[in-house]
């Protein structure tokens, strides 16, 4: 299972190879650092891995920021890596955010309005002019789908 790579620190291994993948299929787009690989059926990207003769299908925000910790802090499954920029194949460690999914939530209200309302104990969101008018975009089309 993917989330119990998540719980123990890998081999130095390992992690070199982990990062070499996610830097060669992954170009910076403004601020961000976009994921050009495969993605999952909600847009997030996915990495594919065969670790101790076992297939892995990893997020690879959660990868880059597992991988950007100093000593490999186990994360939970109840908690999210979230996107301050709202770019879901963002893999930029400054724009990830390990945090509680009531506080993930609470940031789709800010994208939704354009301005972040603060999230207290945790970093702010990044609104952009771009992320916005797609987002909009998005809620329109979905509104009037219904």
């Amino acid at each position: 299972m993917a989330c119990a790579f998540f719980r123990q620190p890998p081999s130095l291994q390992v992690v070199e190879k982990l990062s070499a993948s996610l830097s060669e299929k992954s170009v910076p787009r403004g601020t961000c650092l976009f994921w050009t690989g495969a993605t999952d059926r909600y847009g997030y990207g996915v990495h594919r891995v065969v670790l101790n003769r076992k297939r892995l299908k990893l997020h690879v925000h959660r990868l880059a920021f597992f991988l950007s910790e100093p000593h490999f802090r186990p994360l939970s499954p109840q908690f999210h890596v979230s996107h301050i920029c709202h770019n879901k194949l963002c893999l930029r460690s400054e724009h990830l955010s390990y945090e509680t999914a009531s506080v993930n939530n609470l940031r789709k209200v800010c994208r939704l309005n354009g301005q972040c309302t603060g999230h207290r104990g945790f970093k702010r969101c990044q609104l952009d002019a771009v992320t916005i008018a797609s987002y909009l975009v998005l809620f329109t089309t979905f509104i009037c789908s219904l």
